[in-house]
């Protein structure tokens, strides 16, 4: 979520595992909106 490194990249190290179809699951994530981190939550 704060894009320290990719899902790819956790998945090579081992620390994701991934059961099933996994382009199924890079589609859904394909899917996200990207916001920008700083973003207004109140507007004056």
């Amino acid at each position: 979520m704060l894009k320290e490194e990719t899902f790819k990249q956790a998945q090579d190290r081992g620390e994701v595992k991934i059961t099933g179809n996994g382009k199924k699951l890079n589609e859904l994530l394909g899917y996200r909106d990207k916001l920008e981190f700083w973003f207004n939550i109140v507007t004056p």
